[in-house]
């Protein structure tokens, strides 16, 4: 199904115009945001294959259909058409240094949004640590995880979990809040 994007979709990632070989899922492939950022090997008629990554949700797709960009369709081969079949499957992403953490604009101690950002696999879960413990941070169909009262003055500890049930730990300095992005110390294997 051809779908019109400039990169951000429901996902909320910045507008990314020089690559537009993006995916939308149907909301129940979608899963509420967890597959945002996720990679797929994409299969055109022709047999082309094209590695495209999740940036959005199509209400009008069904179960396993995906939406594809203009530029999506062309890569596979199949730019003229409205639809197609192509087949598809999830493969981890070849992005290049650690998992990112972006802070939402107007976060602060008092309430915080966070996104984790380049990562080669689905993110399940985002927690930080309070008295000892860790606590689970909602995500919003959006792709943020959303603290409502905050997560208090830094640092702050954080454990990201993956698809396959990886964890890494970070700690972000909450310096400048608003708009930042902090580098993690490591990427999931």
């Amino acid at each position: 199904m051809r779908i019109a994007s400039d990169g951000t979709g429901n996902c909320g990632y910045d507008v990314s115009q020089e690559d537009l070989n993006v995916v939308a899922l149907s909301p129940t492939d979608y899963a509420e945001s967890s597959m945002c950022g996720a990679c797929m090997e994409i299969e055109g008629p022709s047999g082309k294959k094209v590695l495209m990554r999740v940036v959005d949700s199509c209400s009008n797709c069904a179960v396993s259909q995906v939406g594809l960009t203009p530029q999506g369709l062309d890569a596979v081969g199949a730019g003229e058409m409205l639809q197609t079949d192509v087949t598809w499957q999830y493969v981890s992403c070849p992005v290049q240094g650690p998992i990112r953490y972006h802070i939402k604009d107007g976060s602060s101690e008092y309430w915080t949004a966070i996104q984790v950002r380049n990562h080669i696999i689905p993110i399940t879960k985002l927690e930080y640590q309070r008295n000892g413990g860790w606590v689970t941070i909602k995500r919003e169909q959006y792709n943020y995880f959303v603290e409502p009262s905050g997560l208090g003055k830094d640092p702050l500890r954080v454990r990201v979990t993956a698809q396959d049930g990886q964890t890494l730990e970070d700690t972000i300095q909450s310096a400048a809040w608003g708009g930042a992005n902090f580098d993690g110390a490591a990427q999931f294997k």
